[in-house]
């Protein structure tokens, strides 16, 4: 990352890719900061808590989706799970400003 040259983020395109990256960093003692990912790969309302339990640390979740929040609301449990969700579409400036709020969060 630009900004953050020390974090370790993660862009997936597969609820797989998710799981892999966070198994194998875990397996080397490293954690990732933030997984940025499109609420289209959750198919189960757990799946960021798995996720979460995985990281075993302090992973962050940024979920984005072209979906009405709605549907994100019936997918993901909220509270503490993930830390922003961005509606699609979106400029990269709000992306860039979404991610510096979650990693200053985290003492970045």
């Amino acid at each position: 990352s630009r900004i953050y040259p020390r974090a370790k983020i993660i862009w997936a395109k597969s609820k797989e890719d998710v799981e892999r990256e966070i198994q194998e960093h875990a397996s080397a003692g490293e954690s990732i900061d933030l997984v940025i990912a499109d609420t289209a790969i959750l198919e189960r309302k757990t799946d960021v808590a798995f996720w979460k339990r995985l990281s075993d640390g302090p992973t962050e979740f940024i979920l984005t989706s072209a979906d009405k929040l709605s549907r994100f609301n019936r997918m993901v449990t909220f509270n503490e799970l993930v830390s922003i969700y961005i509606q699609k579409p979106f400029s990269f400036n709000f992306c860039a400003e979404a991610v510096q709020l979650t990693l200053r969060n985290i003492g970045y």
